[in-house]
């Protein structure tokens, strides 16, 4: 078996159908589907069944004890794929026609990748287009082990995962997320880490799904903000939060380096091995950057900006250096301490 989809869902009789249409569109049909209902209250599990009841495909539907979330729903959901790529889909977007054949010819033509990455078309409730492509990052094509910034991460939606990466690692050893609402990695920003370490992620630069945002949407806002809301926001990102970031590039560290004893494969081992010694670096760097937006001192603002500047804070290793965006705002802080940011925008 080749190519898996893991769906979740919770309660989502209202886009449902939809997106199962979309499946049934594929120009390249998956060989099963597996879904992962999260104790829904409508008609989720109706609308499930009545599909499998027609499907030309296998679909498996596992209802679980209690409820999960879903980012753990994800992660025991791509537990049960038996595909050799698992996609990852959610319940109230559409996929466009051509997703899974493109996944399966960039798999073919290109052994041994870890991740296959599209993009999508933001949309509203209404399928109605907002914006220009997502995610905007820049890039395109194969990335090589640690090519992605440190805190790098594609939506899941838009992932397909070689189950190596399931199957063979321990994903309880996840790190806390950078985001700090999430608590522990969800499997995006997981899976996103661990492809990073290994290499082999290859980004096709297409739409592949229609990515509906509406208010029941669990993940991400993408709201339009001026620049001066744009600027203020980012100078309030002060010391609490680049001390969360130190400590989830530390516990980072030690989930790599616990992955690393825990693989067979020496190759993969001492690329987490790598990996961890660059989230070592990255941690640093953001302590750095705590000690500068956390001194109401001029003289110790300069020595952390010094050592920020001397350790390719900003300008070198793509996996840690933080870009010159991030050179312009400290520079700012240094300069100027927090006065501009204690006002709120006209």
């Amino acid at each position: 078996m080749f190519l898996s989809v893991a769906m979740t869902t919770f309660n989502g009789e209202r886009f449902l159908t939809e997106q199962l249409d979309s499946l049934l569109a594929q120009k390249r049909l998956p060989d099963e589907l597996v879904v992962g209902d999260d104790l829904s209250e409508d008609s989720t599990i109706h609308i499930l069944n009545a599909f499998r009841s027609k499907a030309p495909f296998d679909v498996k539907i596992h209802q679980n004890r209690a409820r999960l979330g879903f980012a753990e729903n994800f992660l025991n959901t791509a537990r049960r794929c038996s595909g050799q790529w698992v996609a990852f889909c959610d319940q109230d977007d559409v996929w466009l026609p051509d997703r899974l054949i493109e996944v399966e010819a960039t798999a073919l033509e290109r052994p041994g990748l870890s991740l296959i990455l599209h993009r999508a078309e933001l949309c509203d409730e209404h399928l109605n287009v907002l914006r220009g492509t997502f995610p905007p990052h820049p890039g395109k094509g194969y990335f090589g082990a640690n090519r992605r910034p440190g805190f790098w991460v594609w939506p899941g939606f838009l992932m397909a995962v070689n189950s190596d990466l399931i199957r063979q690692l321990d994903d309880s050893v996840r790190p806390i997320s950078y985001y700090r609402p999430d608590g522990q990695q969800p499997h995006d920003k997981w899976f996103s880490m661990i492809g990073n370490a290994l290499g082999g992620v290859y980004i096709i630069d297409r739409k592949s799904v229609l990515y509906r945002r509406h208010g029941g949407t669990v993940t991400g806002k993408y709201d339009r903000k001026t620049f001066v809301e744009r600027t203020l926001e980012a100078g309030r990102v002060g010391a609490a939060n680049y001390n969360h970031l130190a400590a989830a590039a530390r516990s980072c560290v030690s989930a790599l380096e616990r992955t690393a004893q825990q693989v067979v494969n020496k190759d993969k081992a001492e690329k987490f091995l790598i990996s961890a010694s660059h989230f070592e670096g990255l941690r640093r760097t953001y302590e750095l950057r705590e000690k500068l937006y956390s001194h109401s001192s001029f003289l110790e603002r300069s020595g952390a900006f010094y050592s920020l500047l001397m350790s390719h804070g900003y300008i070198g290793n793509p996996f840690r250096s933080l870009g010159l965006r991030a050179l312009a705002k400290d520079f700012l802080r240094l300069l100027v301490g927090s006065r501009i940011w204690n006002s709120k925008p006209r």
